[in-house]
């Protein structure tokens, strides 16, 4: 075993459960045999790497390789460092049309831990639980596609969507809440993160198109949010939702390369 240690160049990477792995065997499913034969065009004896849910990595030798099925040995075990000790959880009003698979790509690749879709007064996309069953399906899909392209250790959760009452409860888990709104003309993200060095679980809030609304911004203070604004422009909500993760990730030290 390894520690800290990445084998030369750069292996496709996939994430796989306890129950694929025995001894030193990995019995892949039907939707990896695909993908690794229809799209990435792999072929017996090519080394990939596989995470289990332990962030462990795994160097495996593919040595069958089927159209519903493919096994791999594992050749080297080793432990890597590239998630960030700080814990972002971020809470987005979900947008409109393709801004929301991007917000979950691009913030998965930055290195957040959980996503936590929200409905505000302005959100557009209204969300059934029995209905919309697949669309958390396919959200979770994006960012394990996401985690696994980033070369990220984990995947992070996305949870079902909630509204602002309910999110208030959830709120009370973090060390930090900020929150984005445009009508803050006051408080200095800077400040406020050099005022809360020893967070380690932060959790971020956009809104949506339009903003969150009076209303919503005095619930989000009342419990325990801190408003901030990202600039004098204004941001589309996509666009807030990465720069605000990108900065807190800097502001606490998280965009050093790990050695």
């Amino acid at each position: 075993m390894g520690e800290h240690h990445c084998p030369k160049g750069i292996m496709q990477r996939f994430f796989i459960t306890n129950e694929q792995i025995r001894g030193n065997k990995i019995n892949f499913d039907r939707e990896f045999a695909h993908q690794a034969t229809r799209v990435l065009r792999l072929r017996k004896g090519n080394s990939i790497l596989c995470i289990d849910p332990e962030g462990q990595t795994h160097q495996v030798v593919l040595s069958y390789l089927g159209k519903n099925q493919a096994y791999g040995e594992i050749t080297e075990s080793f432990t890597e460092n590239k998630e960030p000790e700080l814990e972002i959880t971020l809470i987005q009003a979900i947008p409109k049309g393709d801004r929301w698979p991007y917000i979950l790509q691009k913030c998965t690749e930055l290195g957040v831990k959980a996503i936590q879709p929200l409905l505000s007064e302005r959100t557009v996309f209204k969300y059934n639980e029995d209905r919309d069953s697949k669309k958390l399906e396919r959200w979770r899909r994006i960012v394990k596609e996401a985690a696994e392209q980033s070369q990220r250790q984990m995947i992070p959760q996305v949870f079902p969507p909630t509204d602002l009452i309910s999110l208030a409860n959830i709120l009370q888990q973090f060390d930090l809440v900020v929150f984005a709104w445009e009508e803050e003309k006051e408080k200095n993200l800077k400040k406020l993160y050099e005022a809360h060095e020893n967070s380690e679980k932060i959790a971020l809030i956009v809104g949506p198109e339009g903003g969150f609304s009076q209303r919503e911004a005095e619930l989000l203070t009342e419990a325990g949010g801190k408003a901030v604004a990202l600039g004098p422009r204004i941001l589309r909500s996509e666009t807030a939702a990465v720069v605000l993760t990108a900065i807190t990730l800097y502001q606490y030290g998280q965009m050093e390369v790990q050695r």
